[in-house]
């Protein structure tokens, strides 16, 4: 069990079994090596999920595997481990790259904060390049970004995801929006490349649906085109396609938007206050 968990990703049912092997310890020497080939599949699930552009599974069965040999008594990483570990952060710049391209800020962030785990664990800091390198990918994310969020609003408006949902598609139009308008100011145009619709026409795409759907109620749910999803299997690169799921909304933005609403609602309520005491000292000076 321990062993299958492992090469899956399932890093609490792998742990489980470790803890379950120790408790048991019958065959000291025997229960040993079985915990030691947990630590060993957990490299080698590691070391499949970077091949498939999985970093944050990568990660997890790297700590898992580290921890096992560290309880084992082992204080320097087994060579394999090391291996590994140095292609998953090689190959960590490219899973950075692809998410920069799907325009998901959430998994970008993800990738960037692995990124500077692994640069703090070997003791040094990101090189001049390598920031530079940095700041081109989070401008071309935001960028794709403004895109992914106006295609993701269009797919609950659409029915295209099998439910309508106007509230969560107005919320990934209003983050497409002021995205937008934070990147004109800084000068970044945002065009959606080759064979698409400009984004103007996307947004008055977005814009539409949300008008009708305040005025209808609700739309047909309809699958996607099945030639759209054959030909992109067919020809377009897999991290280039269109996504089954739709991103998450961007957690900062969430949070600026919810701090905004809460000064607002707190100037409001000032407001209100000082107008009753308005109020009150008017009705006292007539009384």
């Amino acid at each position: 069990m321990g062993k299958s968990a492992a090469r899956a990703g399932d890093v609490q049912l792998a742990s489980d079994a470790v803890n379950a092997l120790d408790r048991l310890g019958k065959d000291r020497w025997g229960n040993k090596g079985k915990i030691a080939t947990i630590a060993t599949q957990a490299i080698k699930g590691a070391n499949s999920f970077s091949k498939q552009n999985r970093p944050e599974e990568t990660r997890a069965l790297l700590d898992l595997a580290q921890s096992i040999q560290k309880f084992q008594g082992r204080e320097k990483p087994t060579l394999r481990y090391r291996f590994v570990r140095w292609n998953a952060k090689r190959r960590l710049l490219k899973d950075i790259e692809i998410r920069a391209e799907q325009g998901n800020m959430e998994a970008f962030r993800s990738a960037m904060k692995l990124a500077s785990a692994y640069a703090k664990e070997d003791g040094r800091e990101l090189k001049p390049g390598e920031l530079a390198k940095i700041k081109k990918l989070y401008i071309s994310a935001m960028k794709n970004s403004v895109v992914r969020a106006l295609d993701d609003a269009n797919s609950p408006l659409s029915g295209k995801m099998g439910y309508v949902n106007p509230e969560e598609a107005a919320s990934r139009y209003l983050y497409a929006m002021e995205t937008h308008e934070r990147l004109a100011q800084r000068g970044v145009k945002v065009s959606t490349g080759l064979f698409h619709r400009s984004v103007k026409s996307k947004f008055a795409a977005v814009r539409a649906g949300l008008i009708k759907a305040q005025e209808s109620g609700a739309h047909e749910v309809k699958r996607p085109g099945f030639v759209k999803r054959v030909l992109q299997k067919l020809f377009v690169a897999e991290h280039k396609r269109t996504q089954v799921g739709i991103a998450p909304v961007d957690s900062k933005w969430m949070a600026r938007q919810q701090r905004a609403q809460q000064a607002e609602m707190e100037r409001m309520s000032a407001q209100q206050g000082g107008e009753a005491m308005f109020e009150g000292a008017a009705d006292g000076a007539t009384n």
